[in-house]
């Protein structure tokens, strides 16, 4: 009997609840899908043994683990709100408490295998789609196809029915206290009494704004890293504060009687808004968090998709750069190694100079502010020989240059650009006695991430280099065929005393490493850099950041997505959940004069008031910090692109998801009021 009556319950509550069933599904289905991935053969074949993206979705489940147990107990106090007088009468009928509580549970737990059931086709191809975005990232040719993990699946079911019972624990103890009056009452208690205003909660209110400008312009002038995360303690503080705020705001409005109010239905959309945040300020704070985590996780999954996408094929120009200590170096054993494994179309053998001086590199110490000392740039000034810079240039496909006699050149990265041509204005170059004049500096991508120079190369006439001293040597070269991916390896165990090590600098830096580090330069990226790794193999290094890169795409995007569906779900079960008490207050517009278009408009005008308040702030608080974030990642990934274009990107995402479940809540509540016509 019991049973029966919790499985007709279930089906009533999928068609009142279908945007929450949908969001579970949804939900299930990316669960499953990353569950998948990481028992996934092919993605062991992607990623060539790297665990990376397997370990952030080991770590991004956690989060959303007690996410989803977040959602379901909410959900389940909202439906006990809402059904209060059904529970009523089941304890006049003589259902005990704890049945009712068991009924309830088993209700809330069948909701869940239905969402877990409908979401296995969905997050099979989820899975499909997420693993051919991954080999195409990394750049990886793939024959991918859709397949049903077992053992994914068997994961996420376990996940899942773990989230549901935890948050489903204190059903028992929440209907013991429960009486028939206190169910009676319990939907009353859900609009309270807004007849009063509070001139502190204004306060609040313009405390919460104050602090939120301030926290902006603090970091665009640049907060300590130790100020930084009390300062974003208080930001979130400011968020609820704000909503406290903002009810007694709406109600000091009404209250000042000004005329815009009385037009049209004005007043009544005020009342239901005020009332609204009143009751669910400490919710809609929640919210408005969730909002602004997604759109900083859009934001910088854009920011390393367009580095996946330019960086990292811009600074590997050829396919085999390997460093050597030895200025007479003739590579011959490497040479014999890739002729093994591979063929070589061109090849080029070359120096890079050095005057015995570091004022160029002092200069860009003290002016570059991402610039470590010690670390970024080599130990003496570094330069080239015009010759062996066209020969590189040539194998990368660029035009050759001319210098006249008395003329040099720098060849940098955007971001030493300035400083390099603030040097050359007050630093005149000599060499042997001769002054060079500066003739321009290029940004052509040669890789100066160490190789060839660091951040910067200055390029000489030929002439000029018997007065400088041999500084290291480079072997480039390029193939007719993608490098096997045993290359690097192969290669290194040919270097003498070098071995490739991988750093905390940024992202990954590969440094030498080894008894003798005297060129420990990587740059001044903050992102990624190859630094001076005795070897980098371009499709082996691709293939490693790919990996990186693109895990960090798929589970920011993974995680901000769950954040922003979770979210909307709350604003809108919130919304359709007062669609059967609004019936009639809206019936009421009616007999007052209004037509059902104007109705409806009344409804549109409300919920899109209701929907924009954390949009708004969201967006608010993300802009300025968004764009900021923008900003300094294309400043330091030398990637060229407006920097408002990943925050844009980000946002636009966000906006197309927040457009479509403000839809369905109007189309839902709209059927509501109207009796599903």
């Amino acid at each position: 009997m019991l049973n029966k009556l919790a499985i007709r319950n279930v089906k009533r509550s999928l068609k009142d609840y279908l945007i929450y069933i949908a969001t579970m599904t949804i939900i299930s289905a990316l669960v499953f899908a990353f569950n998948g991935m990481m028992f996934s053969e092919d993605l062991q074949r992607l990623t060539q043994g790297l665990n990376i993206l397997i370990l952030m979705t080991v770590l991004a489940s956690v989060f959303i683990f007690f996410l989803v147990i977040w959602l379901v107990r909410y959900m389940a106090n909202f439906m006990v709100q809402r059904r209060s007088n059904e529970f009523a009468i089941y304890l006049l009928v003589g259902i005990e408490k704890r049945q009712i509580a068991s009924i309830f549970r088993m209700e809330n737990l069948l909701l869940g295998v239905v969402s877990f059931l409908l979401g296995i086709l969905p997050g099979m191809f989820f899975q499909w789609v997420f693993l051919n975005i991954y080999a195409t990232l990394v750049d990886s040719p793939h024959d991918i196809h859709i397949r049903l993990n077992i053992f994914g699946l068997a994961l996420t079911g376990f996940m899942l029915g773990i989230s549901y019972v935890a948050a489903l624990l204190s059903i028992n103890h929440r209907f013991k206290k429960m009486t028939i009056k206190g169910l009676i009452n319990m939907q009353k208690q859900n609009e309270q009494n807004i007849g009063s205003k509070s001139s502190f909660a204004k306060i609040l209110l313009y405390v919460a704004i104050a602090y939120i400008i301030a926290f902006n312009v603090s970091l665009i002038i640049g907060a300590s890293s130790d100020a930084l995360g009390w300062l974003i303690v208080g930001l979130v503080i400011s968020i609820y504060l704000l909503y406290i705020g903002l009810s007694s705001f709406f109600l000091s409005f009404i209250e000042k009687k000004h005329k815009s109010i009385f037009k049209k239905a004005n007043i009544f959309v005020l009342r239901q808004l005020s009332s609204k945040v009143k009751t669910m300020r400490f919710t809609m704070g929640t919210l408005t968090n969730l909002f602004t985590l997604a759109l900083f996780g859009l934001t910088f999954a854009m920011m390393f998709a367009g580095f996946q996408r330019e960086a990292l094929n811009r600074n590997l120009v050829v396919d085999v750069l390997v460093f050597s200590q030895n200025t007479d170096e003739d590579f011959a054993q490497q040479i014999e190694i890739i002729s093994y494994n591979s063929l070589i179309r061109e090849q080029h053998i070359y120096r890079i100079y050095t005057n015995k001086d570091d004022s160029i590199n002092r200069h860009l110490y003290t002016n570059v502010s991402q610039a470590h000392e010690g670390i970024s740039y080599h130990i003496y000034d570094t330069f080239m020989r015009l010759s062996d810079y066209n020969a590189f240039r040539a194998m990368t496909g660029l035009e050759a240059v001319a210098l006249s006699e008395n003329e040099f050149l720098f060849n940098a990265i955007h971001r030493v650009t300035p400083h390099l041509e603030h040097f050359a204005s007050t630093h005149p170059l000599q060499i042997g006695g001769f002054e060079l004049n500066l003739q321009e500096i290029r940004n052509d991508y040669i890789t100066q991430n160490g190789m060839n120079g660091a951040d910067y190369i200055v390029v000489i006439p030929d002439d000029f280099i018997s007065f400088l001293h041999p500084f290291y040597s480079i072997l480039a070269i390029n193939l007719y065929e993608t490098a096997p991916s045993d290359l690097t390896d192969l290669l290194m165990e040919a270097q003498p005393g070098i071995e490739g090590a991988v750093s905390a600098g940024g992202i990954l830096s590969m440094q030498l490493a080894g008894p003798d580090r005297n060129l420990p330069a990587i740059g001044s990226s903050g992102i990624i850099s190859y630094g001076v790794e005795s070897v980098i193999v371009k499709a082996n290094a691709n293939a490693s950041m790919g990996n990186i890169m693109a895990s960090f795409i798929l589970v920011l995007g993974y995680i901000s997505f769950i954040f922003v569906c979770i979210a909307l779900t709350v604003l809108a079960v919130q919304q359709l959940g007062d669609a059967s008490r609004f019936k009639f207050r809206y019936a009421l517009l009616s007999k007052l004069g209004l037509s059902k278009k104007e109705t409806n408009q009344v409804l549109l005008q409300q919920l899109g008031i209701y929907y924009m308040c954390p949009f708004i702030i969201s967006v608010a608080l993300t802009m300025f910090i968004g764009l900021f974030a923008s900003r300094q990642f294309v400043y330091l990934s030398n990637v060229e692109v407006p920097a408002f274009f990943y925050y844009f990107l980000a946002l636009s995402a966000f906006t197309v998801v927040y457009a479509i479940y403000f839809l369905v809540t109007y189309i839902g509540f709209r059927r509501s009021l109207y009796d599903g016509k």
